[in-house]
């Protein structure tokens, strides 16, 4: 599955109000930069040194949900398992 969506980071648009500031956070790292798997893992290497489990945890969670949206209602199931599966990788 490819998880490349456009460049300028992931939408916050119709996510959880909670997961807001994960997302800008993690639109802050990206720096304009297209989201990718490559990306996304980069990510979470740089802040695992940074936070506990339980917020690298919300962290996961927050980018997760964004990149479902940003998918929109065509997202397939097959998508959504191979998200989830990815998510459990990193």
């Amino acid at each position: 599955m490819d998880l490349t969506i456009r460049a300028g980071g992931l939408p916050a648009k119709g996510v959880n109000k909670h997961y807001l500031y994960d997302i800008r956070l993690f639109n802050r790292y990206a720096a304009g930069r297209a989201v990718n798997a490559e990306l996304v893992q980069e990510y979470f290497e740089h802040i695992k040194t940074l936070y506990a489990p339980g917020t690298i945890g919300h962290h996961k969670s927050a980018i997760l949900s964004a990149l479902k949206k940003s998918r929109g209602a065509g997202i397939t199931l097959a998508d959504q398992m191979a998200l989830d599966m990815f998510f459990k990788t990193i």
